[in-house]
């Protein structure tokens, strides 16, 4: 494997890569469901809707109404 291949991976799902051990390759991945559930627990506790709103905005880039 090049550098060239490495570059166009898409690693956006991995939050961890590493070499432990004996030639022993550990890649670790966000878990975008358990943070989502997280939010969701918060969520009550924010202002009136206010905060969660522009959260869901600033991840989806979009209205959190149409999701």
């Amino acid at each position: 494997m090049t550098a060239r291949d490495i570059m166009g991976m898409d690693l956006f799902n991995v939050s961890e890569i590493k070499i432990s051990g004996k030639n022993v390759l550990e890649i670790k991945f966000f878990d975008r469901q358990k943070a989502l559930e997280k939010l969701g627990e918060l969520a009550p506790q924010l202002d009136g809707g206010g905060e969660s709103k522009r959260l869901i905005e600033s991840i989806y880039g979009r209205d959190g109404d149409s999701l």
